[in-house]
Order: structure tokens, then sequence, then C-alpha cells
């Protein structure tokens, strides 16, 4: 289970205690966030429609995406974009006396009808196996994370137990804020759409436009066929996107030029890595027992994995080339390969053992959960004990003893696990000890995130002689020392210094041989830049590039360093120059992508005009595919819901063009997405007939609904005054 069973596995033993009371609508009062602080005051960093936006709540959702490998700029981002979502949602729904009741929100966490709970709750609370929602549980959780006072007291003192609850409860209550903005969301766009009357006559019509399929034969002009000479003008261009404002409204945008130094290691520093690791190869020859490879392997790794592979596994899962299998199999245990390169890494590979692996293993256990160092002592203690009464009293029944103590699912059953193949999905350490480890009937106390299990394997299955092999791999990166990485930072440097102008920059960009990148539309904000990756360089580049003071011309002052995090080590420093910056408003030529855009799609009309222009000569698509240079296809069936033109893809024009031509007529010529379009419709096939107009008028209403709503959330932000302040 996700959240729910976090919580239940690292705070059963806040659950033994809590005794449940209340009703729904008692639980789902509301908590005021400042209700249970010394002060419910907080910095206030922005406004939606005058509604203050605090630091504590945009601290309190970046929080959520800790540890999810997000940038720190783009979990900034998210978080405002949902912060200004929910609060225009709130007001809208406010203003249309929308709410979502104690007792509505009793149904969506706890009703036992399926379709009444909340799809956030079925998602993150719902047993993984079963799919179900336990609504006991559920209770117990809510009861416990409303009372603030209450959890303290239960923590009894321990800080890091009183610290975990309150991070369960903040969890918890962002749970229980994004089930009801969830539900004050259905609730909107369900009065949207109660709102839209689709008549009967607009029902058969949309039936009739959707569902009537046409046969036609066609051409297809490319327009890079059509070889008139083609211009557009600045006017035109201006005034297409004056036409068209909607599609080219634009946030403010800065354009900049970069060079890169690249930070490559050299041959001293490669010979460097490679005595190293001549270093390592001799340890591990000199290396005979497991307990002296094990000793070698972790001077230099976390871990020494027990994993035998086989052939198929050593490159897929093991990361060996290909070239090198065959021979580690044929090699004696002991045997020592490397150094070698990989792709940027020396290595050096021992052959540790090798031996036959089960297809199926059986194995029963006993598990005591523990929470905190304390408890695990208590658990290994207690299962030492049962391990000795199973190893010494030939009456001892392991079932008995699992359905006594063990705390998970299989003691039901004698803690028996069944027959497993090597695919199961338990943790890696109960795995390894599954298939490489264990030996068949001993006991072995095991540790694992969920507690300290008392394991037997009981039986095995050999079906198919799979040969596995062990083995220890020690890696070293081929970096850049930090001796060569000094020296290409002060080159950078120098080259700053030296040019102070973006035209000083590419003149001297050109000298060094160096490539000048233009990036185009980076917006205030921004964490990707085209080139350089999504990182934080480029969040501080583009931020460097929308401040005041930086004017245009204007180079950095300073070299970014871009790092190569997998490895750890600069790759490669950035100088940057600001080339023009565009204001919020309408996009303008000055932009290249809007230039490129504008420009190809006015030549493509103009290139369509052309085409209906020579039509009066040219009254058969055999002579229109001839003066050309193309074929002639034909297209069966088409309907203007799909609109699927051929192999052609989607060109809903063309459908339109075919739908108000008459059947054994040449059309005129339409501009579609990639060339000029002219049919010929050989044959209509009529709308079915309606046979339930009640469906029909339903399914029209949905997709105007959902043309609505799909544009609803940039339509409130437009009419809305929204102000972030995070950056002032």
């Amino acid at each position: 289970m996700a959240l729910l069973g976090t919580i239940r596995n690292r705070f059963g033993w806040v659950m033994m205690g809590l005794v449940f009371v209340g009703v729904a609508s008692f639980l789902f009062m509301d908590i005021s966030p400042g209700a249970n602080t010394a002060s419910g005051r907080s910095a206030t960093v922005g406004y939606v429609n005058g509604e203050k936006v605090s630091n504590d709540l945009v601290q309190g959702y970046a929080s959520e995406y800790k540890g999810a490998g997000y940038l720190q700029e783009e979990i900034q981002a998210q978080v405002w974009e949902r912060i200004v979502g929910e609060k225009l949602l709130m007001q809208k729904t406010l203003a249309a006396g929308m709410e979502v009741t104690s007792t509505e929100m009793g149904d969506l966490f706890l009703s036992k009808d399926a379709s009444l709970l909340s799809p956030i709750v079925q998602s993150r609370l719902a047993d993984q196996k079963t799919r179900q929602v336990n609504t006991d549980q559920v209770k117990e959780m809510i009861a416990m994370y409303k009372n603030t006072s209450a959890l303290i007291k239960r923590a009894d003192g321990n800080v890091k137990q009183q610290e975990q609850l309150l991070d369960q409860q903040r969890d918890w209550l962002a749970l229980e804020k994004s089930v009801k903005t969830r539900a004050l969301q259905d609730k909107y766009f369900v009065a949207l759409e109660k709102g839209i009357y689709t008549p009967t006559w607009m029902a058969e019509m949309e039936n009739n436009l959707q569902e009537t399929g046409y046969n036609f034969d066609y051409v297809r002009i490319p327009y890079t066929n059509i070889k008139n000479e083609v211009s557009v003008s600045d006017k035109e261009m201006k005034d297409y996107i004056a036409a068209n404002a909607r599609q080219f409204k634009r946030e403010a945008t800065a354009n900049i030029e970069y060079v890169v130094f690249d930070v490559a290691p050299t041959k001293e520093d490669s010979l460097l890595y490679y005595t190293s690791m001549e270093e390592r190869a001799v340890e591990l020859r000199a290396a005979k027992t497991g307990e002296e490879d094990s000793s070698v392997v972790l001077q230099y790794t976390k871990d020494f994995s027990s994993t035998f592979y086989t052939e198929t596994e050593m490159t897929t899962l093991a990361d060996v080339p290909a070239s090198m299998v065959d021979s580690i199999f044929d090699a004696a245990e002991g045997t020592v390969f490397g150094p070698y390169v990989q792709g940027q890494k020396y290595k050096v590979l021992k052959k540790i053992g090798e031996k036959s692996l089960p297809d199926s293993v059986k194995a029963r256990h006993i598990l005591i959960r523990a929470e905190d160092p304390t408890a695990g002592q208590n658990a290994r203690v207690l299962l030492d004990s049962i391990k000795n009464v199973l190893e010494t009293d030939p009456t001892a029944s392991f079932d008995s003893l699992a359905l006594a103590f063990s705390q998970d699912g299989s003691s039901s059953t004698g803690g028996d696990l069944g027959w497993q193949g090597k695919d199961v999905s338990f943790v890696p350490e109960f795995k390894e000890y599954m298939f490489y480890t264990g030996k068949k009937n001993e006991y072995t106390l095991l540790y694992t995130q969920f507690g300290v299990h008392l394991i037997q394997i009981t039986d095995t299955k050999y079906e198919t002689d799979r040969v596995g092999i062990r083995i220890a791999v020690l890696e070293e990166a081929i970096i850049p020392t930090g001796k060569t990485t000094e020296a290409k930072k002060r080159e950078a440097v120098e080259f700053i210094s030296t040019n102070r102008t973006l035209e000083e920059m590419k003149k001297a960009a050109k000298a060094k041989g160096l490539t000048v990148a233009p990036v185009a539309g980076l917006e205030k904000g921004a964490f990707d830049i085209s080139g350089l990756g999504k990182n934080s360089t480029a969040a501080s580049i583009i931020a460097w590039a929308h401040l005041p003071e930086t004017k245009v011309g204007d180079v950095t002052g300073s070299a970014y360093a871009v790092d190569n995090d997998e490895l750890g080590y600069t790759e490669k420093f950035v100088i940057m120059a600001l080339a023009s910056k565009v204001e919020k408003g309408l996009a303008t030529t000055a932009d290249p992508q809007v230039r490129a855009e504008v420009e190809t799609t006015l030549r493509n009309q103009k290139k369509t005009a052309i085409v209906k222009g020579e039509l009066a000569s040219l009254t058969s698509l055999d002579a229109i595919a001839g003066k050309y240079n193309v074929i002639k296809q034909s297209a069966t069936n088409v309907k203007y819901g799909t609109a699927t033109v051929g192999s052609d893809g989607t060109e809903p024009k063309v459908v339109g063009l075919a739908a108000n031509t008459a059947v054994g007529q040449m059309s005129g010529a339409v501009g579609g997405k990639t060339g000029v379009y002219i049919v010929n419709v050989t044959s209509k096939i009529d709308a079915p007939a309606i046979t339930d107009i009640k469906t029909v008028r339903e399914s029209v209403t949905r997709r105007i609904s959902q043309a609505i709503s799909s544009g609803i959330y940039e339509n409130m932000k437009e009419n809305s005054k929204i102000l972030d302040e995070r950056m002032n």
C-alpha cells in the first residue's frame, strides 16, 4: 500500500492503543493551518486575485516533492502552478456556492460503496493485491491525525517519534486536501456539463457529421513540390500574429548565445586512474577466501552482492560486456579480468564463484516487525529464542510458532511462502538468501526493511540446469582531476575577461574554433536549456538573463559550471551573452522560432493559393498529379471524427473538403499540414440511423464539455490577477 502502508508499517505501535471515536462528519471538521503552531502568520509571497499566497503554503507543498528526484527550481514551478490552480478553483466554486461537506468527505474516504470513494483514496490507500480500501483502518488514521496534541502525547517524549508522527500528519492532511480539491473540481465540471443543453437537432447534426464516411481519390502536393517563388513580408507576418493573438501570447522570454569549454580528462588523468585500478586488481588476485574478497571489495564499494548471474543476466543485469561473458564462464574461480575500459570507467572483475541455480524455491518465515534499533534488537532476541527451540526441540512446530508470533499475512498458513520463482517480487535481501546464499533446512535470521525474519528453505527445484556466476566488480570513473578542471576554469575566466560583449564573444569563439549556440524563448523561472540540459545551472543562467540589470549584448561575469551528477565532476564551463529580451505579450518575429513558424504558415498559404489558381486549367486529378510529379491515391470510409487520410495522418481540413464536395465532382484545393490536397469524392457512406437519441445527446454534450474544460484553466489564469513575488 502507498501512504497508508507507510504509515501503518512505520507507526503500527501507535495504532495498537488507538481508540476510534466519532463519526465521519466530526472527523472531517476543518483543521486550521495555524491552529497547532505558535503563530498562524506567514510571509506573503504572492497573490491570486488579491488572495494571499503564504510562504508556509509554498514550503509545505514543496516538502511533498522532496526525495522524488526533482530539481529545486522544478519543484518551485510545479508548486506555484498547483497553488494558483487550487486557489482559482476555490474562488470559482465559492462564488458558485459549491462546497464539499464533511458528510461528503466521509463518503469519499469511508463509503462501503466503492463508486463513492475518491479516486485518490482508491489509488493511494487501497491494498496493492486486493485493490480494496480497508475503511476501518482509514477511520483509525483519520482519528489519529486529527489531534496534534494527542499525537505529541503519544510520542511520550521521544523526539524522533514525535517528528515522525508530525511528518505523517502533514502527509495525511495533504491527502485530505487533495481529495477535497478533486471533489470540488469534479463538482465544478459536472456543473459546467449540466449547464450545456444539446437539442435533438444538434445531436442529429453532430452524429451525422462525425459518423458519415467518405470514399475519395485524392492528390497531395507537398509544399516542397511547388517551386513558384513565394515571399513573405515582415508586415504580413506581423498582421498574421495580430490576427491570431491568442495563439501567440507569450510570457517574457530571453534569447541567449553561449559557448562551452568542455572539461575532459587528460592522458595523465587517465594513466593515474589506470594505475590505481591495476593496484586494486593485484589486491583482488591476492585475496584467496570469501572473507578476504569481501574485505578488498568493501574498501572501494558500498556493497558486495551475493547474486549469481546466468549468461544472459551477466550482460542485462550485471552490465558486463558481452565479449567477456564466455571467458568469465570458462575461467577458474578466482580469475581476475582487467583493468578494462567500459564507457567512461576503468573496471576490474573477479570471478568469485560458480553454482547451479534452482528454478524455484519453497520457504517459510516468521517476521517480527521493527521500527527502530531497539525494536530490532528485541526482535532478534525473540527470534533467536524461537530458532533455538526449533533446533533443539524435536516436538516444536514451525507452523504453530509462526501463527503465534509472526506479524505478516503468512502467519495463518504457518509462515509458508509457497513455491517462488526467481522473478518473485521479494525485497533484495530475501530473494538473495532464497536463491543464492541460503541452504536447505537451515534456520537463518535475516534483516529487511520490514523487520527481522527467521527464514527456512524447505525445498528446491532444479529443472533447467541453470548455472550462475558470482562476480566482484570494482570501477573508477575516468574523469578530469581537480588540476585539469581548474586549468579549464582559468581558461574560461580569461576568455570572459577579454570578451565583454556578444560580438566580442562570437569573434573570439570563432578564432578558438568554439561553437556559439543560440537558444531562444527562455521564460523566467525555467530550468532547461537545449544543449545544457535540465539542471540548476540552466536555471541560474536563465535567471541571470532575466535580471533587470542584464542588458542586451552583455556577457556573464563568471563561468557557469555544469556538473555530471552521475560521475561526480564538472564536465563543462558555460559562458553566455544576452542576445535579446522579449517582453510579456504578443510574440514577435524577433523570436527566431516564431518567425520560422509564421513564415512557413504564410508561405504554405500562398502556395495553396497558387494551386487553386491553376485548377481552372487542370480538370482532373491525373492532370494535377502529372504537373506536380505526384501520384493519385485513394482513401476509404474517412470520417470527420478521426480525420485520418490514408498514411498521411490526421487531416481535418481534407475531410471537411470531402464533406462539402458532391459525389463525382473534383474539389477545390485546401492546404493541409504537409501539402495541398484536391479530392474527388467517389461515394459517401451515410451515418447509421440513431436508435438511442438520449445516448447520442449525452455523447455530444460530453464532447462539448471536454472542449470547454480543456481550456478553462488557462482562461481562468488569463482573466485573473496573479502576482508572483517569490523571487522579488
